[in-house]
């Protein structure tokens, strides 16, 4: 089978590829088994599997329509690397289009939150990129705060160029629309003798080089701002889940594209959530507020248009867990490429079936098919695998009910027609979507639209979503005064007023939860390290759990014993040191869990805890009375340690006299002396070191 035989091409000429070079570029195609096909017959037949457009540029007609078909268009470099590997390349790194800077970009995020990382990944994707939830050949960057988790280190030793990045790289580059220098972001063994960060493992100090500059990397700029979301306001969901500095970055999307921010979901016109679920989520929908989810909030960014979240299947808030009659199921796709194939791959995982890259007897339930052939379709056949079109799971969702598999709508491959043709056809039912916030919403069956009804209805799609917008506006906004400014907004003076005359209960529990915030009843402060997933504060809120980066806290919660400066550092104050499990104890519960049943498993630091207990009890630390004298060969750097040991209230001089000595290996006292007096809170030799 040749390179390119399931493929048809069309060349754009106006789309800045020279003359000579497309002749060359279609006798290469040609040698490799694709067919050139003109625009005239894209026109006048249906029996186009998976076109590909070859373009510089997207500045050619018809552009636009091929996108929402999720026709892939690709530069001539896409040929010549398929051609040079012997196997089709992915797509995404070689589109034409300027608006898809981070198109050469595949990222793998480590240690961040779930909310952040799905947010960091739609963003990603919606400029072009592509994520992964593992490292591979095709990764370039990994999104992380700690360098010293297992896919970093990997990342780092695997001998590729792959660059290790804070978050605030994918931030910036959204917010200015450009690709940016990786340096300032990277996280990087520090210069020798550059010790700053007090997270730090004392073995080796690793943190991120904070220059404050950005130096673009792209020749491609896009207006920062725009009036895409004049007059509407905007209202975040708490399940989103974002951290304090991704959640700073929504806003100024949203406020640079001239919408406003309200903390008071009774002001706003757009509710932006993760679930289908909560008060928040069916305050909402009752009050036909627009619903969607920060994938659409990206896309409308990006396409500099707004549209309605119900027209794509993954603009929509999803259902936690999937649906259950779809948890046993393992999908595989073939003949789908780009984009088309990265949707139908998202759409399976949050059906909440499993998606393989890989035919797997056995193991694989459901091949998903674009038309009828090549060596995952043979094989699917002779194993016995069910082999379905992608309307079988589009509208499995949209329905929210596992559909026929027997039904010949979704087991028919048409010989004539590609099926990449007909994806993203399906939009959600706004009858179907009752049944998650409807408390008087029975389960019903709704017939499948017919193909002749679903074109009238696509067609007649635009014209209803101006009139739903305007609706909207007129209904919600005409009464209220002129919104503020980006600078100051100011929602107090909206006299707004629902359209209902009874307020919401959702509310009135809001209000209540807000006076049991400011109960005098205290959080309790903790403190975290060593965790590849560290909570997010909105998290541990709920559970009256005080996330703090800074001593004083009543609790640590580590893996294990860590000789990082935190770890130490907070022993002179933490009651307790527990594992994560009482994270995840205190989350269920809604409030802290016991910490003695998930204290960590050591007889030596239960006792050094409670000597510690002792000396604050006396107002005394752990060095009390002693004067520490640091060398600069001193492990970890002179600015850790002396961390670690004003945390024990122990002091620091220049001077050589009367003090501790702590310096490198040859020293009479080095940090292993110090963190060994630490573990143990044991002081006593330093006694006789005093010089």
């Amino acid at each position: 089978m040749y390179l390119f035989s399931d493929r048809k091409f069309i060349v754009v000429e106006e789309a800045g590829i020279p003359e000579t070079e497309i002749e060359e570029l279609e006798k290469e195609i040609s040698e490799y088994g694709g067919t050139i096909i003109s625009w005239k017959d894209r026109l006048e037949s249906d029996n186009t599997p998976q076109l590909v457009m070859v373009a510089d540029n997207v500045d050619f007609p018809h552009f636009h329509e091929l996108q929402n078909l999720m026709v892939p268009t690709v530069t001539p470099d896409w040929i010549k690397e398929s051609i040079k590997v012997g196997k089709k390349v992915p797509m995404r790194p070689y589109s034409p289009d300027p608006r898809n800077f981070l198109s050469k970009v595949q990222i793998c995020c480590s240690g961040l939150s779930k909310g952040d990382t799905d947010a960091i990944s739609a963003g990603v994707r919606a400029v072009g990129g592509d994520c992964n939830k593992e490292l591979n050949r095709y990764t370039t960057h990994v999104i992380a705060t700690d360098i010293k988790t297992d896919i970093c280190e990997t990342a780092l030793a695997c001998g590729f160029d792959i660059k290790v990045v804070s978050p605030e790289w994918v931030d910036d580059c959204i917010k200015l629309r450009c690709k940016l220098n990786e340096d300032p972001y990277l996280l990087t063994n520090k210069p020798k003798g550059h010790h700053d960060s007090a997270e730090s493992d004392l073995a080796g100090t690793y943190s991120m080089d904070q220059t404050p500059r950005l130096a673009v990397q792209s020749s491609v700029r896009h207006d920062l701002g725009s009036s895409l979301f004049e007059g509407r306001v905007f209202y975040l969901n708490e399940d989103l889940d974002l951290s304090e500095r991704l959640l700073k970055t929504i806003i100024f999307l949203i406020e640079t594209n001239s919408g406003v921010i309200t903390q008071n979901l009774e002001d706003a016109g757009v509710y932006l959530g993760k679930w289908r679920e909560g008060e928040g989520y069916k305050y909402a929908s009752n009050h036909k507020l627009v619903v969607g989810n920060l994938t659409w909030l990206y896309w409308m960014i990006i396409q500099k248009q707004w549209d309605t979240p119900l027209k794509w299947l993954l603009h929509y808030p999803e259902v936690r867990g999937g649906l259950p009659d779809m948890v046993h199921v393992t999908v595989a796709i073939t003949n789908y490429t780009g984009d088309s194939r990265t949707y139908l791959q998202t759409l399976t995982n949050s059906l909440g079936a499993k998606y393989t890259g890989s035919l797997i007897q056995n193991t694989t339930t459901h091949l998903i098919a674009a038309y009828a052939g090549g060596p995952k379709y043979e094989a699917a056949k002779s194993w016995g695998i069910k082999i379905m079109n992608h309307l079988w799971l589009e509208e499995t969702y949209a329905m929210w009910q596992l559909q026929p598999e027997t039904l010949p709508r979704y087991t028919h491959l048409p010989t004539r027609l590609d099926m990449t043709t007909l994806i993203g056809s399906t939009h959600l039912v706004p009858q179907v979507l009752r049944q998650f916030y409807s408390d008087k919403h029975e389960p019903e069956r709704f017939p499948l639209p017919s193909r002749a009804a679903r074109t009238k209805a696509n067609e007649g799609l635009h014209e209803s979503v101006l009139k739903e917008n305007q609706f909207q506006k007129q209904k919600r906004y005409k009464a209220l005064p002129d919104l503020p400014s980006n600078d100051s907004p100011n929602l107090t003076d909206l006299n707004s007023t629902p359209p209902e005359p009874q307020r919401s209960e959702i509310i009135e529990k809001q209000v209540k939860r807000a006076k049991k915030c400011a109960s005098p009843e205290p959080m309790l402060r903790i403190m975290v390290t060593g965790l590849d997933t560290p909570p997010t504060r909105q998290k541990c809120a709920k559970a009256n759990l005080h996330l703090t980066e800074n001593p004083p806290a009543s609790v640590l919660v580590a893996p294990r014993i860590l000789r990082t400066a935190k770890f130490l550092s907070s022993l002179a104050e933490v009651e307790s040191c527990v594992t994560p499990d009482w994270l995840e104890a205190s989350f269920n519960a809604g409030h802290p869990a016991d910490p003695k049943q998930y204290a960590i498993e050591s007889e030596s630091l239960q006792e050094a805890l409670q000597r510690s207990a002792d000396l604050r009890a006396n107002n005394k630390g752990l060095f009390s009375g002693l004067t520490f004298r640091l060398l600069p060969d001193v492990k970890g750097g002179p600015k850790v340690v002396e961390q670690i040991v004003k945390a024990h209230k122990g002091a620091i001089t220049k001077r050589k006299n009367e003090s501790v000595l702590v310096g490198g290996e040859s020293s009479a006292v080095t940090l292993d002396d110090v963190i060994n007096c630490i573990l143990t809170m044991d002081a006593s030799r330093f006694s006789s070191e005093v010089v």
